[in-house]
């Protein structure tokens, strides 16, 4: 904050009286800004702050010189309650189709409000430190998480990152709100440790048609699936472990040539019909193909060999990992295994007979699978 010869001198404490932070701001500072301050300085959270002065709660419009302030001031900082480890334990029980499992719909605003400022923090391609569990495609499935944490850890014990494709075409009974709440869970508990990246499932446009919608409606309502949905408009798009693994939701494009482009990608966004953005969570690798062509699908397209080699020579990888496409061993190598495709959903929606899998990455970069049914 900016200093000047009128610049208050604010003192932070907790409710006992320690010490929480030291600012110096100017008279004129919002609580909105002060918390976000906080935020940096101590990690917290501006959401999950609550500041008050002679005894009277601050509102983030109140600015310092309506208070009265000049000098030195000291305000109290307590952390809003949110009971993670209890909305995990919840979250996480397994219970036939007919017993509703998930959060009251106001737990799930919080949590979305919180899970919201951390994704905005996070830039778009996050880098990554080793050791790491890489998981792909959930599908709305609760089960398929536990099995993937009940083998590799805990997540915050183990440092994980999940690659999108969280919600939608899922198996009955369908969770896709337990699920994404749940990771947003761990987000939140351990926001250094748990990252999310954001899938073709994450959009109004998908989500409304293959099934996360519908579940919303039927067990809360559409206010909170659009609240939902505006969460994933802020999750980052790629990641890069240690300069030289980069992951991604589904593919690459022919406006990617080299990383730093990605920081083109401002958020909040919807995910366009083209450009950037729309491939990098739609388009797929295909074997046969030179060079690029057109998806069936009428969006984006699918890439040859080529394309993969060309682009991790540009910009020095070693590999690619991406999930988006059902594969019957769980992972599935291509370009003389430059790209591996990454499916963590067995039985898929109940049709496909595929087995699932994780990807560990240690501290030298070595990949290994851990496969599950």
């Amino acid at each position: 904050m900016a200093a000047g010869s009128s610049s208050i001198e604010i003192t932070v404490l907790n409710l006992g009286g320690g010490e929480i932070a030291k600012l110096t701001a100017e008279p004129e500072v919002t609580m909105k800004a002060l918390k976000e301050e906080l935020a940096r300085k101590t990690g917290l959270s501006a959401l999950r702050q609550s500041l008050t002065y002679d005894d009277r709660p601050l509102e983030d419009t109140d600015t310092g010189t309506a208070l009265g302030w000049s000098g030195a001031v000291s305000i109290y900082m307590i952390a809003k309650s949110v009971d993670l480890d209890g909305h995990i334990t919840c979250l996480r029980r397994e219970e036939p189709p007919d017993e509703k499992v998930g959060l009251p719909e106001k737990e799930i605003r919080i949590l979305c409000d919180l899970v919201e400022d951390i994704f905005m923090r996070e830039p778009v391609l996050m880098e990554l430190e080793p050791p790491l569990v890489v998981g792909g495609t959930l599908a709305s499935s609760v089960e398929q998480l536990n099995k993937i944490i009940e083998r590799c850890g805990e997540p915050g014990e183990v440092q994980y990152l999940f690659l999108g494709n969280y919600v939608s075409r899922g198996r009955n009974p369908c969770q896709g709100v337990d699920l994404l709440t749940l990771l947003y869970c761990f987000k939140c508990r351990q926001p250094d440790k748990v990252f999310l990246l954001r899938g073709k499932q994450e959009t109004a446009s998908i989500s409304r048609i293959y099934g996360f919608y519908d579940e919303c409606k039927r067990r809360y309502n559409v206010k909170l699936w659009k609240r939902l949905t505006q969460t994933m408009n802020c999750m980052p798009i790629c990641a890069l472990i240690r300069s030289r693994i980069f992951c991604v939701a589904s593919g690459l494009s022919p406006e990617l040539l080299t990383l730093d482009q990605l920081s083109k990608i401002d958020r909040p966004t919807e995910v366009p019909d083209t450009g950037l953005l729309c491939d990098l969570l739609w388009a797929d690798p295909e074997t046969g193909l030179r060079g690029w062509a057109d998806m069936d699908k009428g969006v984006s397209y699918i890439f040859g060999e080529d394309i993969v080699h060309g682009f991790m020579e540009r910009n020095s990888l070693d590999l690619i990992c991406r999930t988006s496409q059902v594969v019957e061993n769980g992972y599935e190598y291509f370009a003389d295994q430059k790209l591996v495709t990454l499916f963590s959903c067995a039985d898929y929606i109940g049709e496909f007979d595929n087995t699932a899998a994780v990807m560990l990455v240690d501290a030298e970069l070595r990949h290994t699978f851990v496969t599950y049914r």
